[in-house]
């Protein structure tokens, strides 16, 4: 099978404007990025939920919590359409977790079923599959920006 290397670069695109939104707890790039009927599935936590609603939900919820810093890191990264012409792609993943009190390292994979809206990708379904979580003590050093205040640091 030959590499559709047009393809891929726009999934690796994806892929990190996904990982600086989370990072930056960016709910409506996040929100941006679905269509109305996403599926997120992570099978060791809450199965899978649906629609756009229910994402802004919780990652609104997420974004509320205080003195945590994430960074997203996506590495081996596939994408192939189908005869349908819908998108599929899957990744390795690592974020890294600094809370004042330890830090946690998470390791796995998504894979994604992706709709090519010809300007853009959008998550139609997410499957997030974590394999390990490493707890270690809190990492030293200050966190000196979070969420939007890093983003406008470094606006390309």
């Amino acid at each position: 099978m030959s590499t559709d290397w047009e393809l891929l670069v726009r999934v690796i695109d994806y892929y990190s404007k996904y990982a600086r939104a989370l990072d930056a707890l960016d709910v409506d790039a996040l929100a941006a990025m679905v269509v109305d009927d996403v599926k997120i599935t992570r099978p060791w936590a809450d199965g899978t939920r649906v629609g756009r609603d229910d994402l802004i939900a919780y990652q609104r919820e997420k974004s509320q919590i205080q003195n945590r810093l994430a960074k997203h890191y996506l590495t081996n990264i596939e994408a192939r359409r189908d005869s349908s012409g819908a998108v599929f792609s899957r990744a390795y993943y690592q974020a890294a977790t600094f809370w004042p009190e330890r830090t946690q390292m998470f390791y796995g994979e998504i894979h994604d079923e992706l709709r090519d809206e010809g300007d853009r990708l959008l998550i139609v379904h997410k499957q997030i599959l974590l394999q390990r979580v490493l707890e270690l003590p809190a990492a030293q050093g200050n966190t000196l920006y979070q969420g939007q205040d890093a983003m406008a640091l470094h606006q390309l």
